[in-house]
């Protein structure tokens, strides 16, 4: 499927939340619990330690 803002193919992938932050995994990446160690790769969206946040509608 093709992004309508970016128009490139868009990933599959997960949103994981701990009670530190929420952060994105690809889906062939996602490890469960584990995509909150620094073994998993992943966007964070938010952060109460690196004052990451995000605007949602």
């Amino acid at each position: 499927m093709i992004c309508p803002w970016f128009e490139n193919e868009m990933i599959v992938g997960v949103i994981s939340q701990d009670r530190y932050a929420i952060k994105w995994v690809p889906l062939d990446h996602d490890k469960g619990i584990f995509n909150f160690t620094l073994l998993v790769n992943g966007i964070k969206i938010t952060s109460m330690s690196e004052d990451i946040r995000a605007k949602v509608f």
